[in-house]
């Protein structure tokens, strides 16, 4: 089974050049700009992430309450994360059997597969540096005309 193809144009740039095609869709959903709070369920140490990240996309104009549970679940990843980091520098990286071989502890399987959640979250949300050229915003400035912001960007 093959792939879509290409993502849709986003109708504001339709609308904004022209396009007849801005006026046939109908229903399209439309997000408000805002910053989520961080959830109760988002462990203690990963709450401080979720505040600055949270802050930082919402600056960068594409945060919406609608995000919150995903931006959620990349920070109770990272908080699984250092968890097991802190239990893994106590028990250390190794054990021993019952049969007396050395092997390595479940704890580092477990670390690997929060992070992997984690900077699968991260990629989503263009945080990280190849994820992030990736990501088109739209800040909201009032009073700003959207045509003049439009030709801003194409210029650059």
């Amino acid at each position: 089974m093959g792939r879509r193809g290409t993502k849709p144009t986003p109708t504001e740039v339709l609308r904004l050049v022209g396009s007849r095609r801005a006026e046939s869709r109908v229903n399209e959903v439309e997000f408000t700009l805002a910053t989520p709070t961080c959830p109760e369920w988002v462990p203690e140490g990963a709450r401080a992430w979720f505040d600055d990240h949270a802050q930082s996309a919402a600056d960068a104009g594409y945060m919406t309450e609608e995000f919150q549970t995903a931006l959620a679940g990349a920070a109770y990843w990272l908080g699984e994360f250092l968890e097991l980091d802190k239990l893994i520098k106590e028990t250390g990286r190794m054990q021993t059997t019952s049969n007396g071989n050395v092997q390595t502890s479940a704890l580092v399987t477990q670390r690997r597969q929060a992070w992997e959640e984690h900077r699968k979250l991260l990629i989503e949300f263009g945080f990280t540096p190849s994820s992030k050229s990736a990501v088109k915003s739209s800040p909201n400035k009032p009073g700003a005309n959207s045509l003049e912001a439009f030709n801003a960007v194409r210029e650059a």
